[in-house]
C-alpha cells in the first residue's frame, strides 16, 4: 500500500485523463462539468513484516505501527522489570511474512539484548 489520499486518477466524462501510466494534455473542461478522482486508501492492503529482532519492544512498537500493524500480547521467560526496554528474540508472523493491514504480532521478549544481536 502507498500513501493515503494520493491521487490515483482523474476521470472527465467517463475517460481517463491520467494515471500512473499516462497523462492526457489540453483537454477542454467547461465551466460547470466535473472531475472524477480515485484516491488512496490503506484499507485491505498487505504489508511484509518487518525485522524486529533484537529492537527494544519500544522500537518494535514504533516499527508497526509504521507499517499498519499492531502488537499482541508479548511473552517472555522471565519476569522484565521494563519491558518497553527488552529486546525482542521472536516474532510471530516472521519477517518478510505478508500479512493484512492491522495484523497482530506476538513477540517474545528477554532484558537482556541476545548474543545474536550486534
Amino acid at each position: 500500500p502507498g500513501p493515503e489520499q494520493h491521487i490515483l486518477q482523474v476521470h472527465y466524462k467517463g475517460t481517463a485523463l491520467a494515471d500512473a501510466e499516462r497523462k492526457e494534455e489540453n483537454i477542454p473542461i467547461f465551466l460547470g462539468d466535473t472531475l472524477d478522482f480515485v484516491v488512496s486508501t490503506q484499507e485491505g492492503g498487505h504489508v511484509e513484516v518487518p525485522d524486529l529482532m533484537c529492537h527494544t519492544m519500544a522500537e518494535a512498537q514504533f516499527l508497526l505501527a509504521t507499517y499498519k500493524l499492531s502488537m499482541d500480547n508479548w511473552e517472555s521467560d522471565a519476569e522484565l522489570g521494563e519491558p518497553e526496554s527488552a529486546f525482542v528474540v521472536s516474532q510471530q508472523p516472521a519477517a518478510g511474512e505478508r500479512v493484512a493491514l492491522g495484523t497482530a504480532v506476538k513477540l517474545k521478549l528477554q532484558e537482556e539484548k541476545p548474543d545474536f544481536c550486534e
